[in-house]
């Protein structure tokens, strides 16, 4: 691979997203394909089976969210404002992330799950007809991440910080993917990677986008869930 994957205005939303506000649970790490396969293997389903059920549990709709500031510019948006007047940053997805990734609200079952089986799946809708399965991160998903970069094919060779910036964040990208069509993208880290180079890079942006949002809006719902003592 030579170079960044995504056009320069993409990678720069990108990565303003991952630098500002929380990325979710574990900040960039996520589950591989094998590890969750073999859990939902041991509970007598499929990863998609699983991410199914997910998505039937429930139920009430979650309120939008009043930004009091731009996570790129820190500018204070207007109550009905989609875009920031400050940087033309997107809103939207920050006001309401789950009208934005067009799935089912987060649910108490949904906790139960995230604590006993450490992390939770999602079908989420992408370009058209297509859905992809996401899964939320988990800390030690970092390592693999890092070992990929320190082991594989960029070890012992020099690069910007930019670019380790940009690798790293795919990794984090193909880490959370799970499957397109409910085919897997690879049964290993490097392999999803290699997916993930083969497309195009406006998808690439799309799913870096929707992995970021997602985490980030399952971090807001379990803050609410549990709110700071006398907050």
């Amino acid at each position: 691979m030579s170079g960044s994957m995504l056009p320069p205005d993409l990678r720069a939303q990108a990565e303003a997203r991952t630098q500002t506000g929380n990325r979710g649970i574990g900040g960039a790490a996520r589950e591989n394909s094998a590890q969750s396969a073999a859990r939902a293997s041991a509970m007598g389903v499929s990863v998609e089976e699983a991410a199914a059920a997910q998505q039937e549990k429930a139920e009430e709709p979650q309120k939008t969210v009043d930004l009091t500031e731009c996570p790129v510019c820190k500018k204070k948006p207007g109550k009905d404002d989609l875009f920031c007047a400050g940087c033309g940053q997107g809103l939207l997805q920050e006001k309401d992330p789950i009208k934005f990734l067009a799935i089912k609200p987060f649910t108490d079952e949904d906790v139960d799950d995230y604590i006993f089986k450490g992390f939770i799946l999602r079908e989420i809708p992408i370009l058209g007809k297509h859905k992809i399965i996401l899964k939320s991160s988990q800390p030690k998903d970092l390592k693999a991440v890092d070992s990929w970069l320190m082991n594989g094919e960029y070890k012992d060779k020099g690069l910007s910080n930019a670019l380790y910036k940009q690798l790293h964040l795919m990794g984090s990208t193909a880490s959370a993917v799970e499957a397109l069509d409910a085919q897997s993208i690879g049964e290993t880290l490097e392999k999803r990677i290699t997916w993930l180079e083969e497309r195009g890079s406006a998808l690439v942006d799309m799913l870096t986008d929707r992995v970021v949002i997602f985490n980030r809006a399952w971090t807001r719902y379990l803050q609410e869930k549990n709110p700071i003592s006398g907050s």
